[in-house]
Order: C-alpha cells, then sequence, then structure tokens
C-alpha cells in the first residue's frame, strides 16, 4: 500500500497480535511496517505510538524521542503530537 494509514494499521494488529501471542517476531514486524508508514508520513499518530513504544520497549528513549520530534516538526499544529512530546521527554 502507498498510504501511511495502512501501513500503520497494519503495524497496530501486528503489534497487538504479538502482545496476545508472546511473539517477538511479530512485535518486530509491526516496528518495520511502522518505519514504513512514517517514510510516508513522518506524523502518523498510529505508527509513531507503534514505533514509539517498540523503542521504549527495546530501553532506546533517545530514539523514541527523536521519533516524536520529526513527527512534530511534520505535524506542528497536532496537539496529540505536541502532548506525546511533552510525555516522551520528561
Amino acid at each position: 500500500p502507498d498510504a501511511a494509514e495502512a501501513w500503520s494499521g497494519a503495524a497496530s494488529v501486528l503489534k497487538s497480535m504479538g502482545h496476545d501471542e508472546g511473539s517477538a517476531a511479530l512485535i518486530d514486524s509491526a516496528a518495520v511496517l511502522a518505519r514504513r508508514a512514517l517514510a510516508l508520513d513522518p506524523g502518523d499518530m498510529g505508527a509513531v505510538n507503534t514505533l514509539g513504544s517498540y523503542e521504549e520497549a527495546h530501553g532506546r528513549p533517545a530514539a523514541q524521542r527523536a521519533l516524536v520530534e520529526r513527527a512534530v516538526r511534520a505535524h506542528p499544529s497536532s496537539a496529540e503530537l505536541r502532548m506525546l512530546l511533552a510525555i516522551v521527554q520528561y
């Protein structure tokens, strides 16, 4: 798909399945799909949430923060992204 929403939605489903089944492979695949979504739309909230939680779970808070900062630059008027940035900064 070319739409960020499609990749983001698929990433969210894989992430949920991965958590439900305890499957690291599904969670890793979710991160790959979230990255594809973000390549099309760096501010896609679903993809930011999926990849951000992945980075956090893997002990990479700086990567998580950089991801959200890019999203805010792409969509500076997004209150949701600005709130998420405030959360990951502290």
